[in-house]
């Protein structure tokens, strides 16, 4: 995981709780900073709260797949995810900003949110252990000062849960 063009300010933990239907925590220690919820084995709808604020992701579309952001009860949507096929997406916001999410290569378990310039916000790595731990999160100084940056870590493992082809996702 290491890039001469990131520094890891923080790292964050990510563990699964549950077998039939995982919720994830993202835990700085042993502060819960975040959590994803499927909310129903029958609808595509994940939630995804941080203590501070919470979003809804809905998987639309079958062959263009989507994910719709939404803040927690808003009716309109605050982004708009594209997927690719190969589990890489771009994320747009309402006010124009756009973020992509890309695997750091061919064979790597990172997968990266980078910006529009290609600076390294963040690092996603799944790790295989029998520990309920599933991964590790690490921020850069830009990733940890960014507005965007809660939402984009937990989107970012909802994403890869979907790539990994989850079928309770």
């Amino acid at each position: 995981m290491d890039n001469p063009d990131f520094e890891v300010v923080t790292t964050l933990t990510v563990v699964r709780r549950g077998i039939w239907m995982p919720d994830y925590e993202l835990q700085n220690g042993e502060i819960v900073v975040g959590t994803l919820k499927r909310q129903s084995i029958w609808q595509p709808l994940t939630e995804a709260s941080t203590p501070a604020q919470s979003w809804t992701f809905k998987r639309i579309g079958c062959f263009h797949r989507k994910i719709t952001v939404r803040p927690a009860g808003a009716p309109t949507n605050s982004a708009l995810v594209s997927r690719q096929w190969n589990g890489q997406a771009e994320i747009v916001f309402a006010n124009g900003k756009q973020f992509y999410f890309r695997k750091k290569s061919f064979w790597s378990t990172t997968w990266q949110w980078r910006t529009e310039t290609g600076e390294v916000l963040a690092e996603l790595r799944r790790t295989f252990t029998l520990t309920p731990q599933v991964g590790l999160t690490r921020l850069s100084a830009l990733g940890t000062t960014l507005p965007e940056a809660p939402l984009l870590c937990l989107l970012g493992w909802h994403l890869i849960r979907i790539a990994a082809g989850h079928r309770r996702q």
